[in-house]
C-alpha cells in the first residue's frame, strides 16, 4: 500500500504515544510512504534544520520504504495519460537515493554549509511555484466560496453538508463548473503548454488540486461561507488541499486533519462515479475565461 503523508504525520505528535506512520510502515514492507516536495518544504518551515531532522525522524529508520514525489511543477506540466500514470509521479533517482538525502542533512546539521544552500533554494523554489500558481489572494478565495454557497439551494448546501442526496442536476452543474475552473487553471499555468485532450484531464495534477479545492469550497459554502474566516485559516487549508488531490494518485492518505482526509474522500467518489463517463461528448468544448 502507498500512503500519502501529511506533514502533520511525518513525526510523532504531542499527546500521542504512537506514531501512525510508524505503525504503517512497521506492519508490512510492501507498504511505502510517498513524501512530496510540499510535506519537505513545510517540514523545513521556518529554516531550521533541526525541525526537518525531527520530521525525518521515522522515515530515518524506512529509508527503503520511501517513495519520493517528482516537482510539483513538473507534474503540473504533464499529460494525463493512463498508461504508466503513478510511474510518472515518481521521482526515482529520489526515491533510490533517499538514504543519501538523509546523510545529506547530518551534514547540514554538522554545519556543511553548500548543502544547507541546496536545499535553502529548493524550498524557495517550491514556495514560489505554490504561491503563484495555487495560492490565489485570500480575498478572491472567500469571494469564491460565497459565491458557491449563493449558487446552491438550502436543499443543495444541505445534501453537501451531510453528504448525502444529490440530484442528478446538482451534479451535472457542479462538473461543468468544475471543469470550467480547471480549463482556466491549465490556460494560466505557466508549465503547461497546451491543454490536454479532456479524456485526460482528470488524470492531470491540475485537475484533481482543481477538484479538491471546489469540493473544499463547496463545504465552506454548506457551513454558512467564509465571510468570517481567518485570512491564515483559508491559506492553510487552500495549501492543504495539495495532500488531498496529491493521494488521490495512489492508494489514500495519512493526516491528522479531519477535513483534509474527508475531501480527499469525496475526491475519490467523485473521480470513481462522477467523471467516468465519456467527456468530450457530454460536455464538448469547455471554454476558457
Amino acid at each position: 500500500m502507498r500512503l500519502v503523508i501529511d506533514t502533520n504525520r511525518l513525526a510523532l505528535q504531542p499527546g500521542e504515544s504512537v506514531a501512525p506512520l510508524r505503525t504503517f510502515l512497521s506492519a508490512s514492507r510492501a507498504n511505502q510512504a510517498v513524501l512530496t516536495d510540499y510535506a519537505g518544504m513545510e517540514a523545513y518551515k521556518g529554516g531550521s534544520i533541526e525541525g526537518l531532522m525531527r520530521s525525518m525522524s521515522i522515515l530515518v529508520d524506512f529509508p527503503d520504504q520511501v517513495i519520493v514525489w517528482t516537482r510539483t511543477r513538473t507534474i503540473s506540466g504533464l499529460r494525463g495519460r493512463t498508461a504508466g500514470l503513478q510511474r510518472r509521479l515518481i521521482d526515482e533517482n529520489d526515491t533510490r537515493n533517499f538514504h543519501r538525502y538523509l546523510a545529506k542533512l547530518r551534514l547540514v546539521e554538522q554545519g556543511h554549509a553548500g548543502h544547507r544552500r541546496e536545499i535553502e533554494e529548493w524550498v524557495k523554489e517550491s514556495r514560489e511555484h505554490i504561491d503563484e500558481t495555487l495560492l490565489g489572494g485570500v480575498d478572491q478565495v472567500r469571494e469564491a466560496i460565497n459565491d458557491i454557497a449563493k449558487s446552491h439551494s438550502k436543499a443543495e448546501r444541505t445534501a453537501i453538508r451531510n453528504g448525502v442526496g444529490y440530484t442528478p442536476e446538482f451534479i451535472d452543474r457542479t462538473t461543468k463548473s468544475i471543469l470550467q475552473i480547471v480549463v482556466n487553471l491549465f490556460h494560466h499555468h505557466p508549465d503547461v503548454k497546451k491543454l490536454p485532450p479532456l479524456q485526460e484531464i482528470p488524470n492531470t495534477l491540475i485537475f484533481r488540486y482543481g477538484l479538491c479545492a471546489y469540493l473544499w469550497a463547496l463545504d465552506w459554502a454548506a457551513n454558512g461561507g467564509a465571510g468570517d474566516a481567518k485570512a491564515d485559516k483559508l491559506r492553510n487549508d487552500v495549501v492543504d488541499l495539495s495532500f488531498a488531490s496529491y493521494a488521490t494518485f495512489f492508494d489514500g492518505l495519512l493526516s491528522k486533519d479531519e477535513k483534509v482526509r474527508r475531501i480527499h474522500q469525496q475526491a475519490r467518489i467523485w473521480l470513481i462515479h462522477k467523471f467516468d463517463c465519456d467527456l468530450p461528448s457530454r460536455y464538448g468544448y469547455i471554454p476558457i475565461t
